[in-house]
């Protein structure tokens, strides 16, 4: 499970470099970013809520969002408030403690294939107020975090794996 989440983690980070590059160098209306994920990327947005708009590019909360306990801002405020040239609108489904697969971690919240299908019945169905097309749009899917945090102590190849990065380090 380790390798398969690395090997993943690893196969689409430069497919979403390669999408944060093309859309930062277009021109015209906004871009849009779909995310995914667990606490690493969520800021507690709410579909049902406010959108994404050009005054609160994450739409709700208030940028940049419930991050962490502190509220800083995340890498995902970060690529849609700081370190960009266009203008962005982002659609944060990501939930803290979330996991892949509920069925091989459980986790006390929702799970990536239920934030896929909020997306669908929402956004994805590109209402007037997000008309994004595959041009326009980049999604990105940060998961991992909970899913090897939560089986720690409970197979022995992860707790090997977090003892070897632990000793990397020092």
């Amino acid at each position: 499970m380790v390798a398969r989440t690395f090997a993943t983690l690893a196969i689409l980070l430069p497919a979403a470099m390669a999408g944060a590059v093309s859309l930062e160098s277009r021109a015209g209306g906004p871009n849009y970013i779909f995310s995914f994920g667990d606490t690493h990327t969520s800021t507690e947005f709410d579909p049902n809520g406010v959108l994404p708009n050009s005054q609160n590019p994450i739409g709700n909360p208030a940028f940049p969002g419930y991050a962490t306990p502190t509220h800083i801002t995340n890498w995902l405020g970060y690529l849609t408030g700081t370190f960009n040239s266009s203008q962005i609108f982002t659609y944060n489904y990501a939930v803290r403690g979330s996991t892949i697969d509920q069925d091989l971690v459980s986790s006390w919240t929702s799970a990536f294939k239920d934030q896929v299908s909020t997306f669908l019945s929402k956004a994805g169905t590109k209402p007037a107020a997000t008309p994004w097309k595959s041009n326009n749009a980049l999604f990105s899917v940060w998961f991992g975090n909970s899913d090897i945090g939560s089986t720690v102590g409970l197979r022995p190849d992860t707790y090997v794996c977090f003892t070897l990065l632990i000793h990397l380090g020092n």
